[in-house]
């Protein structure tokens, strides 16, 4: 049982993806660059896994740019995503400066899909049930 508001240990948060993979095709599992346990704990349990790139700036700037050319949507039935892009905001203590970066509070949705379509070989278009770019 998941308590709200709390992480479960790498090892417990591995087993849960594992369930959660059983019976979905997938070729790779996109892990924070900073997750070297997770990824070891994803690792024992034969779930392939690879560090995505922290270069969050690029990042946000091509799926500023998916949406800005109309390349991406996102389905309605996302909610939690839709809000999360509502509410993804700079940090004010970097706002304006060279090292500007986004404020890290309720994030993990824009995190994952950062990290998904950045890693998505090639940049080839793909189709999928929730959306395209």
């Amino acid at each position: 049982m998941n308590v709200v508001g709390i992480q479960p240990a790498d090892g417990r948060y591995a087993e849960m993806m594992l369930e959660f993979l059983q019976g979905i095709p997938y070729s790779v599992v996109n892990v924070p660059f900073d997750a070297t346990n997770l990824k070891m704990e994803f690792e024992k349990l034969g779930i392939k896994c690879a560090m995505v790139k922290p270069d969050v700036i690029e990042g946000i700037q091509f799926i500023r740019n998916l949406f800005a050319t109309n390349r991406m949507h996102i389905h309605e039935d996302c909610k939690n995503v839709r809000q999360g892009l509502v509410t993804y905001v700079w940090d004010p203590k970097t706002a304006g400066k060279t090292n500007e970066k986004p404020l890290k509070k309720d994030d993990h949705d824009m995190d994952a899909m950062r990290y998904s379509i950045n890693e998505v070989e090639d940049k080839r278009p793909i189709v999928s049930s929730v959306g395209y770019w």
